[in-house]
């Protein structure tokens, strides 16, 4: 049987596998203590020693918190804000950089469809059953020397639940109902099930749907105005069999289908002119992983295959008005951890990445449009003293279009006490254009249907470098982690507005800062109270222009205070505050005013198998449009909530 040491070592070093995530699950203050992440190094570290600062969310922080898919709680962690677009569509930012710079994995699998196939598409971010989800690491910061590109923001890696002996699962449910506006009801339910089949075979099966109606803020019927959040209907289905070959080896064979449709409804109304839009959004992933434990070192192996399409339909579109976009990605990793010597433990590898675009419109003559990345991936973990790491990596990227690029990182960690770390570092980032940028024949509705985005074949690859520094603190009823950051990066591609012709276009702009500082901490007041939150100053600018990046909140700060008021009944306050932050509406910038959002949840474990939860979301009713009508996101109107989680 595929030991428990090869569990810790390998699997969760690989992020293909779980283990329990606290030493003592009943107590709280330990299991902070012993949190076990992977994802900064590709090694099992707690979050004390990781050479990054990270934030860990659990399954059990889902279940517990009323959310339809993973942005929304994920926006309530430092240094993440959640910025969702006119129709509801979400985009993680970390540390001020777009979604397009954090980098998704599963299972250290990366996830991809999203931002070739569809810009301000988030089905990336929901395709994963919440019911299957074990933990989610968040690490803020590049991680490019060991992820390559996309992870030039940060790395979110989500690790679904492993197989134990027994059999063991749930199945969830929740119901939403909005008071204000129309419509905006949700409905999900959830299972998952996991465990061993025999001594060689073990399986993991989850399954997610959603039904969310579309909600209008103003209360009108259905076509005289457009939805502020989209109605959606969306099922996720995910499974891994694993095989174990011999005590020391084993094989995961994976399987994801994910179907996220948005059914035909208005997009855009202003008087007698309206216009409608329909996207049927489907994917599929096979793969498989090898994971092996030797007597010098362990290796893992995974190669993976995602196709992935948009069935889009749009008024404004020249006739034919329906369209299908396709997205083939084809990945293959693998890398090997091992000690070489007293005092180094290394971590050596190779990733190779194929995408292929076809999309017979935007790339008239030829349809589609691929692109293939290499590289190669060191790291060397070394140990200075009992209680100094330094770790430093390096990544050789060969781009079909680009060539070769170096990418280095070092990070030191020092352990002043058994609960006392400092830690810091400097990293740098490469991120060539996408295929669809690069392509001078690719274009693509844009302006709001009143002009077309096109591809640039002279555009250069957007590079950063980085900085970090901090202190982290974890007590036995309390923890504290204070950092700073800079990324300075140049050559930012954004899309760019020519008024002469009436169309835009990709193109690399002055070099963009972001630094600022975050705070997280959590306070056990009594056994029976506990205070946790986060705050992030975060300071943005366009040096060549001089202006601050639109829609950065200067402030983001969470808060929540904990009650266990009975044996069987706990309550939670939170408050999610939004700072000031700066959009462009002709001829200048304006700045837009705070606001802040509060939540109310109770929760009773009915038994040892069945917890009851409910609550109200946004209780004063907070609405962006009333609070500066230049707003171009909003927050759900005041909301009430029942769910039920049954384990077994």
């Amino acid at each position: 049987m595929f030991n428990r040491k090869l569990l810790l070592a390998t699997a969760i070093a690989s992020a293909a596998a779980s283990l329990p995530t606290f030493a003592q699950d009943n107590d709280e203050a330990s299991s902070r203590l012993e949190t076990m992440i992977v994802t900064a190094s590709l090694t099992a570290k707690t979050t004390q020693t990781a050479p990054a600062f990270t934030s860990v969310i659990t399954g059990d922080d889902i279940l517990a918190t009323p959310i339809t898919a993973l942005p929304e709680i994920l926006g309530q962690t430092a240094g993440v804000n959640d910025y969702s677009d006119a129709s509801g569509r979400d985009s993680l930012r970390l540390r001020g950089l777009d979604g397009q710079y954090t980098l998704i994995l599963v299972n250290g699998k990366r996830v991809s469809s999203s931002s070739a196939l569809w810009r301000g598409g988030d089905f990336d971010l929901s395709s994963v059953p919440l019911s299957s989800i074990q933990q989610v690491e968040i690490v803020r910061g590049p991680m490019s020397s060991l992820y390559g590109a996309d992870a030039m923001g940060g790395v979110i890696n989500i690790i679904t639940k492993a197989p134990e002996d027994e059999w063991s699962g749930q199945v969830n449910g929740e119901y939403r109902s909005v008071l204000t506006g129309e419509g905006g009801t949700q409905a999900r339910l959830g299972a998952a099930a996991q465990g061993r089949l025999n001594e060689q075979l073990a399986l993991s099966v989850a399954l997610d749907t959603l039904s969310r109606d579309a909600w209008y803020i103003d209360g009108e019927e259905e076509g005289v105005n457009s939805p502020k959040l989209e109605e959606k209907e969306a099922t996720n289905v995910a499974a891994t069999l694993t095989w174990n070959l011999a005590d020391n080896q084993k094989l995961d064979f994976d399987l994801g289908v994910n179907q996220d449709n948005r059914p035909y409804d208005t997009f855009y109304a202003a008087g007698d002119s309206k216009d409608y839009r329909e996207q049927e959004i489907s994917r599929n992933t096979l793969g498989v992983s090898y994971l092996g434990e030797w007597g010098w070192g362990n290796t893992s192996l995974q190669l993976q295959r995602e196709d992935a399409a948009i069935d889009d339909f749009n008024s404004r579109y020249d006739e034919p008005q329906n369209r299908e976009l396709t997205e083939e990605n084809l990945s293959l990793k693998g890398y090997t951890n091992f000690a070489a010597g007293k005092y180094n433990a290394l971590t050596v590898g190779f990733d190779y990445r194929q995408q292929t675009v076809g999309d017979d419109v935007s790339y008239a003559q030829t349809g589609e449009v691929s692109i293939t990345d290499k590289a190669l991936f060191l790291q060397d973990e070394i140990s200075l003293g009992e209680r100094v790491t330094l770790t430093l990596g390096g990544r050789m990227d060969d781009n079909e279009f680009f060539g070769s690029h170096f990418t280095p990182r070092a990070y030191v960690v020092v352990e002043l006490t058994d609960s006392i770390a400092v830690k810091g570092g400097y990293a740098e980032a490469f991120k060539a254009p996408g295929a669809y940028q690069l392509s001078s024949e690719y274009s693509i509705v844009s302006c709001g249907g009143s002009c077309f985005l096109s591809g640039d074949e002279d555009l250069e690859p957007e590079t950063s470098a980085n900085i970090e520094a901090g202190i982290s603190i974890a007590k036995s009823n309390w923890d504290l982690s204070l950092v700073y950051f800079q990324n300075d990066v140049d050559d930012m591609i954004s899309a760019l507005y020519d008024a002469d012709t009436n169309s835009r276009y990709w193109s690399n702009v002055d070099k963009v800062k972001t630094k600022g500082f975050e705070v997280e901490g959590t306070f056990a007041i009594t056994d029976a109270l506990s205070l946790s939150g986060n705050l992030t100053k975060l300071d943005t600018e366009n040096v060549g222009t001089g202006d601050k990046l639109e829609n950065r909140p200067e402030i983001q700060a969470n808060v929540s205070l904990n009650w266990k008021i009975l044996d069987k009944l706990s309550s939670s306050l939170s408050a999610n505050h939004i700072g000031e932050q700066e959009i462009y509406v002709w001829p200048d910038y304006q700045t837009l005013p705070a606001y802040t959002r509060y939540d109310l949840g109770l929760s009773s474990p009915l038994s040892s198998s069945f917890t009851l939860r409910a609550g109200i979301k946004n209780l004063t009713d907070v609405q962006t449009q009333e609070e500066d009508a230049n707003f171009n996101t909003f927050e759900l109107g005041r909301n009430v909530y029942l769910s039920a989680t049954y384990s077994f």
